[in-house]
């Protein structure tokens, strides 16, 4: 009953800008306001603005912004199965 989503509406691939990693801190739990536009890959995907909570903290959105996270050595794995070997070692 609900419409198809065209993926090429929302997954468009953007260019990679440069890295930036998060300061963090063992006793302390921090956030950076720039965190959901952190592109660490080639693959990365541009997050398209929301005026919604519900669309800002869905699934979908918050994959995408892990997925962008990711190391460029790690999306760029040949198979799933090399792509879950590695995925341990950034989280």
């Amino acid at each position: 009953m609900v419409p198809a989503v065209d993926p090429d509406e929302y997954l468009t691939s953007t260019p990679q800008r440069r890295t930036v990693k998060v300061k963090t801190y063992s006793d302390y739990a921090s956030s950076n306001i720039l965190d959901r536009h952190i592109i660490n890959n080639s693959r990365a995907f541009k997050l398209h603005n929301s005026q919604t909570n519900q669309y800002k903290n869905s699934f979908f959105v918050e994959t995408l912004v892990l997925l962008n996270h990711l190391d460029d050595s790690v999306v760029r794995k040949q198979t799933v199965e090399s792509f879950k070997q590695a995925l341990p070692d950034h989280f």
